[in-house]
């Protein structure tokens, strides 16, 4: 007698199968198996990428994990020589004033002199001193000119060092404390001088010391970024160019398609040399400001042992002059497929002058067909925050990665009665950035850039871009490779990493027309500018 056949909860769960009868007879057992089921793909919900599990938090760290560029002050000079003062040894009486230029405490020259005790400590330098405050002035003038403009107010000489060598953005509320101190003397150096100042200040690190900076997870993020609007608008644009010629190179022993296609990065300091090497170019030409960080472009360009494309550097300020004051005609001709602009765009719209010039100089040489692309701050989100500030207090905001300090909640009206340009504020970003810009008005700038034949095509916020672009593969493998996440996808994006990239917005334009005519200035013929 068989056996009973098992209750329905003991069958294999299999899935229902609706099948012609005649066709059951003839089907076998092997056939089943082979069925597979099509399950509705659920994503889950978006979710920046994940920190380590693994927390960063060495035991022995004494100070924040921050650049720190503030000079010591008298009290705590003092307090580190106490700590240091042996009181068995013998003082020493102050050394007499001696004209003859070292530094001095309360007018005397300090130097190392043996007495009777044979020794000699930091302390004793201080019995001289009948206040302590007056170490103050030799130690300016012991600090490298750089650092001075940097020395904190006095008010913040009595917070702890934790305190005091925390960001701006994280230190205890003073009332009394002023903002620090910014060169905002409208007499002083000219904002594209301090901008060319400040990055031709940055020391070329290398790519092993990049890996230690405390925005690793953010710097790293951008450049993904950076890759996906590349890869999505310019590289489909420069296969555009070069399908056109049939003819070939030969490289050696190979033959190779002859690629003729140009970009133009404006502002770039040359940091995307790598991207565009991948992407099928023959010219490259890199416009900025800073004129040794184009030195350092251009020897890492001359470093590469296979060079794909032809590079071309050139330091001027291309936001007030036309890039042909500057450039040859060679370096401008055939016009350019691609016009990158990378972090940037704010130190246009300083004025309706600059900004016009900007697109000037973006349109001029840049082929109808040809597209602009870049990345800029989101006015929108800066705005609000700015807006949530009580009056009467400081206009700054920020985290532990970045500050952003506004000089007036509106900008300055021009002389049309406009405010649309010159809104200032000050932003630092750790490891990266400590300089004036200004806000960009996307809705003025779109605006703006029609009139130069532009059309926009596409507008996203960071967090957005890597929502929608994380799931294609060859942007997955990016995300690896480029190393915003490892392969168990933690990324050291932090919270406060994640929160001022957000701050950003990538774009694409597309050229329609040809750039309209154009005088000196770089307004629009006609147009009352």
């Amino acid at each position: 007698m068989p056996p009973p056949p098992p209750p329905p909860s003991a069958l294999p769960q299999l899935p229902f199968l609706l099948l012609p009868c005649a066709s059951l007879p003839t089907m076998h057992i092997h056939h089943i198996h082979s069925i597979h089921t099509v399950h509705k793909i659920s994503h889950p919900p978006f979710q920046p990428p994940r920190k380590p599990s693994i927390r960063y938090a060495p035991h022995n760290r004494i100070t924040p994990p921050n650049p720190v560029l503030i000079p010591i002050t008298a009290k705590e000079l003092h307090r580190l020589a106490e700590s240091h003062r042996n009181p068995l040894r013998k003082s020493i009486p102050a050394v007499s004033a001696q004209l003859d230029g070292q530094p001095r405490v309360n007018g005397a020259a300090y130097s190392i002199e043996q007495q009777s005790d044979g020794g000699w400590s930091p302390s004793r330098m201080m019995e001289g001193a009948d206040d302590v405050s007056s170490v103050q002035q030799p130690l300016a003038h012991l600090i490298p000119s750089p650092l001075r403009g940097t020395k904190r107010p006095a008010a913040d000489d009595d917070a702890p060092d934790y305190e005091r060598l925390a960001h701006p953005s994280q230190r205890p509320h003073m009332s009394n404390s002023p903002p620090p101190p910014r060169n905002h003397n409208h007499n002083g150096p000219r904002n594209e001088v301090v901008v060319a100042q400040h990055y031709n200040a940055r020391p070329e690190v290398g790519k092993a010391a990049r890996e230690h900076s405390p925005i690793i997870g953010l710097k790293s993020f951008n450049n993904w970024i950076k890759a996906v609007l590349i890869a999505k608008f310019a590289r489909p644009t420069i296969r555009e160019t070069n399908t056109r010629p049939e003819e070939v190179e030969c490289v050696g022993s190979k033959k190779r398609p002859r690629y003729i296609a140009r970009v133009l990065d404006l502002y770039s300091k040359g940091g995307g040399l790598g991207k565009w090497a991948k992407s099928d170019i023959a010219g490259y030409v890199g416009v900025d400001i800073a004129d040794v960080s184009l030195d350092q472009a251009r020897e890492r360009w001359a470093g590469q042992r296979r060079k794909a494309f032809d590079a071309e550097f050139f330091a001027m300020d291309c936001y007030s002059r036309p890039l042909e004051d500057r450039l040859p005609p060679g370096a401008l001709r055939p016009p350019f497929d691609v016009v990158s602009q990378q972090f940037c765009m704010p130190y246009a719209f300083e004025s309706e002058e600059k900004a016009r010039m900007m697109l000037r100089n973006t349109t001029m040489f840049l082929r109808p067909g040809g597209v602009f692309i870049g990345t800029t701050p989101n006015a929108k989100p800066l705005l609000r925050k700015l807006k949530k500030i009580p009056e009467g207090d400081e206009l700054s905001f920020g985290n532990a990665v970045y500050t952003i300090r506004f000089e007036s909640r509106q900008p300055p009206v021009d002389a049309h009665g406009q405010s649309t340009f010159g809104h200032k504020y000050w932003f630092y970003l750790a490891d990266a950035v400590d300089a004036p810009e200004y806000l960009v008005r996307w809705d003025a700038f779109v605006s703006l850039a029609a009139e130069y034949g532009l059309e926009l095509i596409y507008k996203e916020d960071f967090h957005t871009i890597y929502e929608r672009e994380q799931e294609p593969t060859e942007f997955r493998q990016l995300l690896t490779s480029m190393k915003v996440v490892d392969s168990r996808g933690e990324s050291a994006l932090d919270q406060d990493q994640w929160d001022a990239a957000n701050l950003y917005i990538g774009f694409a334009f597309k050229k329609s027309l040809p750039a309209p005519a154009l005088n000196g200035s770089g307004a629009s013929a006609g147009n009352g500018s």
